[in-house]
């Protein structure tokens, strides 16, 4: 009995705070194992008290109708686990214009500011393939002070690459507001694909498949110039030296011994960094169900080659 009256008052209390949910519908074609596949998602934000919890329940449909079992696999507790994760798209809480607002799994549509540096941004590109779990926050303290930001995806941020911007603005004059903008790509290589795992990205790598291989001499598999290719397996190059391909009778490890590819590009051992800040002047004209407001903003690279560019916009 004490059970039951406690969920009573959790429901009571929760629904003090209670919301109407809100319903998004997604529709795309996706190509699995060959074969293309209409995939429809019904994405409903539900509202629990202050916290709100949006579900991406995807269906995946072929030419005749038939659905997919991709993505409803309970048969055991690690894949029920899988299941339940991948129905997640985002856990908020608040909504955008309260005085608390945080967002953490896929971000569709993040703006700082009046938007110079970040305008209408999105990890979700590659979503369902790619899942990525972003961290936005917008909250407004006492004195008018107001701090955002956005970080593409928390696992960058333990692997050295992630993206991020961040924004303070507060009362200067009167109504008029100063507000300042850094965004930071930590390093822009990191986002390169390297399915194998060895730290050489897919577009560089010849073996993108093989884990323990990643360079050879020019890439034609020995053919049609004759010239031996060859693996570097954990770091050391591997060479036959009992082959005699072109029928010389010279073996080939004597015959190319000084023959060597380029060192493979790493992305650990190459990091490219990129920096832009910015500041921007606002002074609303109309506030309230209609909004109007004067504004002018700019901003710059930093750390470039060349010294970077600027602009601005009002």
């Amino acid at each position: 009995m004490r059970w039951l009256c406690t969920g009573a008052i959790l429901l009571w209390a929760l629904s003090a705070w209670a919301e109407v949910p809100r319903m998004g519908v997604a529709v795309g074609t996706v190509t699995m194992e060959g074969k293309q596949w209409q995939r429809i998602s019904f994405r409903p934000d539900i509202p629990i008290g202050p916290f709100g919890v949006a579900l991406d329940i995807e269906l995946f449909l072929d030419q005749k109708g038939n659905i997919s079992k991709r993505g409803w696999d309970f048969s055991t507790g690690q894949a029920t686990r899988e299941t339940i994760f991948r129905k997640i798209y985002y856990v908020r809480y608040g909504r955008q214009g309260k005085p608390v607002f945080m967002k953490l799994g896929a971000l569709d549509d993040v703006t700082l500011g009046y938007g110079l540096i970040v305008d209408g941004y999105t990890n979700a590109l590659e979503y369902p393939s790619v899942k990525r779990i972003g961290f936005q926050g917008d909250v407004r303290l006492g004195g008018g002070l107001r701090l955002q930001w956005v970080v593409n995806d928390l696992d960058d941020a333990f692997t050295g690459g992630p993206w991020f911007a961040a924004r303070a603005s507060a009362p200067l004059l009167g109504k008029l507001r100063v507000g300042g903008t850094l965004a930071m790509d930590i390093n822009q290589f990191a986002g390169l694909k390297d399915r194998d795992g060895d730290d050489v990205p897919d577009a560089l790598d010849p073996f993108p498949d093989d884990g323990t291989a990643w360079t050879n001499t020019d890439a034609d598999s020995d053919f049609p110039d004759e010239i031996p290719d060859y693996k570097v397996v954990k770091g050391d190059t591997v060479w036959v030296d009992t082959l005699d391909i072109n029928g010389d009778n010279i073996y080939d490890r004597g015959e190319y011994r000084n023959l060597r590819g380029p060192e493979p590009f790493k992305k650990s051992e190459n990091k490219d960094r990129i920096t832009v800040v910015g500041v921007d002047l606002g002074y609303p004209i109309l506030e309230g169900p209609v909004k109007l407001e004067l504004y002018g903003q700019a901003a710059k690279f930093l750390m470039v080659e060349d010294g970077g560019g600027w602009g601005f916009a009002a």
